[in-house]
C-alpha cells in the first residue's frame, strides 16, 4: 500500500560533510564602506541536482563560557545599544532555483541611517539550501510509505560595515590552564577595545623549565564583544614537569577581509605569560 504524505520539513542541526560541500559561499566575509555600500556574494551549486536557495538577516555575535567554548547568540529585534544593520540591507535576488554545476552572484546594498556613529556594525547572511527528495519508507507493518523530506541547510556567513573613523583593539584579561583527561586548554579572556570588532591570532607557545619550545598552537579569532578563547594540546607530547605559556596576540584582519580600507588598530600584538605543572 502506498500512501501520500504531507512534506516533512527537516532542519538539520548535524550536517553530513557531503551536503557542506554541495553548496559554497564566498566570500564569508561581505565588506562594505561609507564609500561603497553594495557588495557582491556567489552561491555556488556543486551538486548533480538543483537547489532552492534563499538568502535573510540575522543579527548576532559569538560568546563563550569561562572554559573557551563558543556558542551563538542571536537578537531578533536588536536595539540602538547594537552594532545592527540588520533593518538597513538588502539582498537580491533573494530566493532562486540552482541549477547544478551552476553558480548565482547575489548583490547585497546598504542604506545607513544618517548621523551613524563611528565603529563597525554588522548583520549575519544565512543562505538556506533545500533539496527536495522522493524517498521510501517502511512503517511498522512493513508498509510502503511514499514521503518527501526537505533538508534544509543554513550556512552563516557574515556583511560588514565600516565608518571612515573605526578603530579597534586588544587586551588581555586573565590566562588560565584547565586539563581535561588526555588534553588541556591554555584560556585566554580577551577584551575587545575601540568601536569595532577585532579579528586576529591567538598563538600559545609553550616552554619547557629549561626554555626550549615544546610547542606551538595558533587559533584564529573575531571579537565581536569579550570573549574567552582556548588552545588545545595533548598532553602525551609532553612530560611531567614545569612549563611557560607565552600567549601572543595579533591582529590578522587580512585573512578574513582581503579587500577591506586598513583599520585603526589602537593596540596590537598583546603578551602575556603563565606557569603551569604537568603531573
Amino acid at each position: 500500500m502506498v500512501v501520500d504524505m504531507k512534506k516533512i520539513y527537516a532542519v538539520i542541526f548535524l550536517i553530513p560533510n557531503f551536503l557542506l560541500a554541495q553548496i559554497i559561499i564566498s566570500p564569508y566575509i561581505v565588506y562594505t564602506d561609507q564609500k561603497n555600500q553594495f557588495a557582491n556574494m556567489i552561491v555556488q551549486n556543486e551538486s548533480d541536482e538543483p537547489y532552492e536557495i534563499g538568502i535573510t538577516f540575522k543579527f548576532g555575535f559569538p560568546v563563550s563560557d569561562s572554559l573557551g567554548n563558543l556558542t551563538m547568540k542571536y537578537i531578533d529585534e536588536p536595539g540602538d545599544e547594537y552594532p545592527s544593520i540588520l533593518n538597513h540591507v538588502r539582498a537580491f535576488p533573494k530566493k532562486f532555483i540552482l541549477n547544478p554545476r551552476q553558480k548565482q552572484l547575489i548583490g547585497i546594498s546598504i542604506k545607513p541611517p544618517q548621523n551613524l556613529d563611528d565603529g563597525t556594525y554588522w548583520v549575519r547572511i544565512v543562505t538556506s539550501s533545500t533539496k527536495q527528495r522522493s524517498q521510501t519508507l517502511l512503517d511498522t507493518n512493513n508498509q510502503n510509505l511514499s514521503a518527501q523530506i526537505n533538508f534544509v541547510l543554513n550556512q552563516i556567513t557574515t556583511m560588514l560595515y565600516r565608518t571612515s573613523n573605526s578603530n579597534t583593539g586588544i587586551e588581555i584579561t586573565n590566562v588560565k590552564y584547565f586539563k581535561k583527561q588526555d588534553k588541556f586548554d591554555i584560556i585566554t579572556t580577551l577584551k575587545r577595545l575601540g568601536n569595532s570588532p577585532f579579528f586576529g591570532d591567538v598563538k600559545v607557545s609553550i616552554y619547557d623549565l629549561g626554555g626550549n619550545l615544546v610547542k606551538t598552537d595558533l587559533q584564529h579569532t573575531k571579537v565581536f564583544y569579550d570573549i574567552s578563547v582556548k588552545n588545545s594540546f595533548n598532553i602525551s607530547e609532553f612530560k611531567k614537569g614545569n612549563y611557560k605559556a607565552i600567549i601572543q596576540v595579533v591582529h590578522n584582519e587580512k585573512m578574513d577581509i582581503p579587500n577591506g580600507q586598513p583599520i585603526n588598530v589602537i593596540q596590537n600584538n598583546v603578551t602575556k605569560s603563565l606557569d603551569f605543572v604537568i603531573d
